[in-house]
């Protein structure tokens, strides 16, 4: 029977609840005094004597077990990054979280896990704790003995592709793996091992009406979406974080979308979707009345305007010299976002006479009403005339009239 080597103290099985009497975990206690006993043989011996035996006289538990592991309660999973085993059932796993609420719920039950672990439950010594644990993982010889305990012999069928830079195998090399651990990508780990295999991306080409996994996925989360709670706190999570980007983000994503727009499928794939969507009438309904909500924040104007760099172009720097020749020092443009009227911004401006003009090319305004513009500068007490880029040469015609 092994001693304690704190207290003495006969144990039949070196347990953390022991050496959590002695404030220490199990591998610090293996640590302080690695040539300690932690099992009594005998005991173990009785164990798995008495584990055979009940097999051996109870057939049908044998049986009973393994369809248990095999059935409702367990099944076998594989995934392409090379990790497998048995995983409980869905169903098992909800029946066990039940009973844990129920379980935590009773004040008793609460009582006995803090008698049983005064370690996990005393706040107080959980930041020296965790220095522990970090000043072990920062030893390299530790980390190696950690690595080795947990890492099982490849499976060279199983997983033949090894990642040369680490000696892990997989099924296949992923950019996850590659990103993460080494800081790397697949065209640079390709440089360095040509034959390598490489994971492909499982939803490539794939869409919700072709796969089943995409199909629920996209169920679930357009589930998850019609939540008030969920959106309010995805938008509290998200809100400013794109301005927290590092530069080097951001130049990445350019990159990233270059690359993509660079594809004429892709580019194919984005205008289609962008035709269905403003082909539906209540789209563009919708779309109009939110930016014509969005024009009347002057913070939000202020930036837009801003991003723009707006400049007169050819035809309206002609419009202004005809009308300086016409009225010297009354008409400005204003093109450029310096006036906006309940929203809208209108081209040329004189103060004097509340007069606007707005400057309309053929092309850009061919699906344009002009009267709704004027009737909604006549709302606000301004007078409006449109001048169409065929009509330059009448301008001074038109305004007076």
């Amino acid at each position: 029977m092994p001693d304690c080597e704190v207290c003495g103290k006969h144990i039949k099985r070196m347990n953390y609840r022991h050496t959590g009497i002695h404030n220490l975990s199990m591998q610090e206690y293996r640590e302080m005094y690695p040539q300690a006993a932690l099992d009594d043989v005998d005991v173990l011996q009785r164990i798995s004597d008495g584990a055979k035996r009940n097999y051996e006289e109870n057939p049908e538990r044998k049986i009973a077990q393994s369809k248990r592991q095999t059935g409702k309660h367990w099944q076998w999973k594989e995934d392409a990054k090379g990790h497998d085993g048995w995983e409980q059932s869905q169903e098992a796993k909800d029946n066990n979280s039940q009973k844990m609420k129920e379980l935590w719920q009773d004040p008793e039950f609460i009582a006995k896990q803090k008698q049983n672990n005064p370690i996990l439950w005393d706040t107080e010594s959980r930041p020296e704790q965790s220095i522990l644990a970090k000043k072990l993982w920062e030893n390299p010889e530790y980390r190696a003995k950690q690595s080795a305990a947990h890492t099982k012999p490849a499976d060279l069928e199983k997983y033949p592709a090894k990642c040369i830079l680490c000696g892990k195998n997989f099924k296949a090399i992923s950019t996850r793996h590659l990103k993460i651990i080494h800081k790397s990508t697949i065209e640079e780990y390709l440089l360095l091992d040509s034959e390598a295999i490489i994971l492909s991306v499982w939803n490539k080409g794939k869409t919700k009406d072709t796969d089943k996994r995409l199909a629920k996925l996209s169920k679930s989360i357009e589930q998850l979406w019609t939540d008030e709670d969920y959106r309010v706190s995805q938008s509290a999570a998200l809100t400013g974080r794109h301005y927290a980007l590092s530069d080097e983000a951001k130049i990445n994503i350019g990159k990233g979308a270059k690359k993509s727009w660079d594809k004429t499928e892709y580019r194919k794939r984005q205008d289609e979707q962008k035709r269905e969507y403003w082909d539906k009438p209540e789209n563009k309904e919708a779309r109009s009345e939110l930016m014509k909500e969005k024009y009347l924040d002057p913070v939000y104007v202020k930036m837009i305007v801003a991003s723009q760099h707006r400049k007169p172009n050819k035809q309206e720097m002609q419009v202004m010299e005809i009308l300086d020749k016409w009225d010297p020092d009354q008409w400005y443009y204003v093109g450029d976002g310096k006036l906006w009227i309940a929203g809208k911004n209108p081209d040329f401006v004189n103060y004097e006479r509340r007069h606007l003009i707005e400057f309309n090319g053929e092309y850009w305004h061919r699906d344009e009403n002009p009267a709704e513009r004027i009737s909604h500068f006549r709302k606000n007490g301004w007078n409006c005339s449109v001048i169409w880029d065929y009509n330059l040469p009448n301008i001074i015609e038109l305004i007076n009239v």
